[in-house]
């Protein structure tokens, strides 16, 4: 005599198979997504200079802007900018200050203009912040170095460390 196919199916095994490829399908699903989100949330970062301190750097350092609290500091080779980036400053002024209790991101902008003008060939620009910033203002601040989408100032715009002795 022939089992039944109700005997087959009810011999107390249990069939895993279809479990299984829902498994791996979330798995692949969960994998994709984690890398196109770090993808996509990737924010450019340098280490820091090696050089020893005797030593100078082959080409001038790239601008560096600070976020600050009592504003923004620009600071162009081993100058501080003064107002409105024109010239350089004489070391103790806010290159752009706040405004209305906030930083100004279109006075930014314009001394991102004026730097890149200073130095056409040269892309890169360093940011960095005082540990109290919000990140949004980082974000503002990497934005407004960029400058517009058709003919952007910098288009590598570096998040650095804080530096004390510039």
């Amino acid at each position: 005599m022939e089992p039944s196919a109700e005997a087959t199916s009810a011999d107390g095994e249990l069939n895993i198979v279809p479990f299984l490829d829902v498994v791996v399908n979330l798995i692949m699903f969960l994998l994709m997504t984690v890398t196109a989100t770090l993808a996509l949330a990737e924010v450019p970062a340098s280490v820091p200079d090696t050089t020893p301190p005797g030593a100078r750097p082959a080409s001038p350092p790239p601008p560096l802007v600070h976020l600050a609290a009592d504003g923004i500091h620009v600071f162009a080779g081993e100058q501080r900018m003064a107002p409105g980036c024109a010239a350089p400053g004489d070391g103790g002024e806010v290159t752009v200050p706040r405004v209305g209790g906030g930083q100004d991101w279109l006075g930014l902008r314009s001394c991102s203009v004026v730097l890149s003008q200073r130095r056409p060939s040269d892309a890169r620009v360093d940011l960095s912040a005082s540990a109290d910033a919000p990140y949004e203002d980082i974000i503002h601040a990497m934005d407004a170095l960029r400058g517009p989408a058709g003919s952007p100032h910098f288009t590598d715009v570096r998040w650095v460390a804080p530096q004390t002795a510039r």
